[in-house]
């Protein structure tokens, strides 16, 4: 008897050190607990104006490295770097010349200090919601995956966007090359994103997505893989139109 109850332990302990260990979600250790801004910068490599503020640029965008993010969305005349996505979100906000901004609070056209003065305000306002993001890269393919939390009770529609930027471009401004980073290249699920929720959510809410995008063609689509970063933004919706950011992360 005593050798059968041995025998039975030891199939047990073989057999739990058999069984595969339960899959585990990934760990989102970037979740933006503050609030972060969202810039729109259009602008076009044959426009003197973008070469001359692009030094200012980059130097506000390393100043608030942690607590604001900048799309450079390149819709110039002759401008390798534009494309249709960035094309499109340039008409939709009725972009006549460059250079020409936009921050998240306002999602309209400004001057460039009205759009950094808007930076410096919304950087200061309590987040309603956190987002992590994880990317990765298999081939072509990038897959981010999001996680989205309710930091109060809110109510209406949100949607959530998820651009993919590339930063270390090197390319020619008028006459002179130039380090290009924020390059805008495309979005995963369209200009202003799918819903993320509708209707009234409670605080401690939490939404987990994944995104898929197909980085393109090197040379054409992108320089170099590595300088890929994913941009995820909240949006609150007013109908089809973006009314605000309400929050944004990058990784």
């Amino acid at each position: 008897m005593k050798k059968i109850f041995t025998l039975i332990l030891l199939s047990a302990v073989v057999f739990n050190s058999c069984k595969k260990p339960a899959p585990t979600t990934p760990e989102f250790t970037n979740v933006s607990t503050e609030r972060k801004s969202l810039m729109f910068d259009f602008t076009g490599l044959q426009c003197g104006i973008c070469a001359g503020m692009l030094p200012s640029w980059n130097a506000m965008l390393g100043d608030h490295q942690y607590n604001a993010i900048g799309l450079s969305v390149h819709c110039g005349v002759q401008d390798s770097l534009d494309n249709n996505f960035t094309l499109w979100m340039a008409n939709y906000f009725n972009v006549t010349g460059t250079p020409s901004w936009a921050e998240g609070k306002n999602m309209t056209l400004d001057t460039y200090d009205n759009m950094k003065s808007s930076m410096e305000t919304t950087v200061k306002q309590k987040a309603d919601i956190g987002i992590g993001v994880i990317r990765s890269l298999s081939g072509t393919t990038m897959s981010i995956k999001t996680h989205t939390v309710l930091f109060n009770d809110l109510s209406g529609d949100y949607n959530i966007a998820v651009y993919v930027i590339e930063n270390g471009v090197r390319a020619v401004q008028i006459s002179t090359v130039m380090t290009h980073n924020d390059v805008l290249r495309g979005g995963a699920n369209g200009m202003f994103g799918t819903s993320l929720f509708s209707g009234a959510q409670s605080k401690g809410q939490t939404f987990d997505q994944t995104f898929t995008y197909n980085i393109g063609t090197q040379g054409t689509d992108y320089v170099n893989a590595a300088n890929l970063r994913a941009v995820v933004v909240v949006y609150r919706m007013n109908g089809t139109d973006p009314k605000e950011v309400i929050n944004c992360n990058e990784n």
